[in-house]
């Protein structure tokens, strides 16, 4: 298999009711968009948080083996410092 290092930075703009949420791929960022913070929260985190599948009993297929839920959300310079700590753990080279 594939190692892939898959992070999602969600940002709470002031005290409006919207979000940035940020996704990146092996220290890439792949999306940036403004959404309503409501319904960011609303999908992500219904009545449970689940990670690997969802309410709809969608799974990841694979293995995951390095869970981080930080307190703020991160920075493109985090998340490529994670990869780049993740891959090198894993013995691949930074791409």
């Amino acid at each position: 298999g594939q190692w892939s290092h898959i992070a999602t930075s969600i940002a709470r703009v002031g005290a409006t009711n919207s979000a940035v949420v940020s996704m990146f791929v092996n220290g890439k960022q792949v999306y940036k968009n403004i959404h309503s913070y409501t319904a960011v929260v609303d999908n992500l985190f219904p009545s449970s948080f689940s990670i690997g599948g969802n309410c709809c009993n969608n799974i990841t297929s694979g293995i995951i083996d390095d869970v981080g839920l930080f307190s703020a959300p991160l920075i493109a310079s985090e998340v490529q410092q994670l990869y780049a700590l993740g891959a090198a753990e894993h013995g691949l080279a930074v791409k």
